[in-house]
């Protein structure tokens, strides 16, 4: 069975398109509890997931180690995710 061609994605690494993400406007949006919204910016997501990268590092966290992301959906699990 044939399909239509694989799409070419712009970047190769989720890192890249997080960084080239955070040069933009863009940001995502969350309801919070008080049922409000509140918007993220991509660039400060880039930010804490750097922060979080190295916290982990610091921790003893290497290259192929396995970790849980335990967090509802929130601005946190995102910047944990990338």
């Amino acid at each position: 069975m044939r399909g239509a061609p694989a799409i070419q994605p712009r970047h190769e690494t989720l890192n890249e398109m997080l960084a080239a993400a955070a040069q933009t406007d863009v940001s995502l949006f969350f309801v919070d509890r008080k049922e409000q919204d509140l918007q993220v910016p991509m660039a400060r997501i880039r930010n804490q997931a750097l922060s979080i990268g190295a916290d982990l590092q610091s921790r003893g966290v290497r290259k192929g180690d396995r970790v849980a992301l335990v967090l509802p959906t929130c601005p946190e699990f995102v910047q944990c995710f990338f």
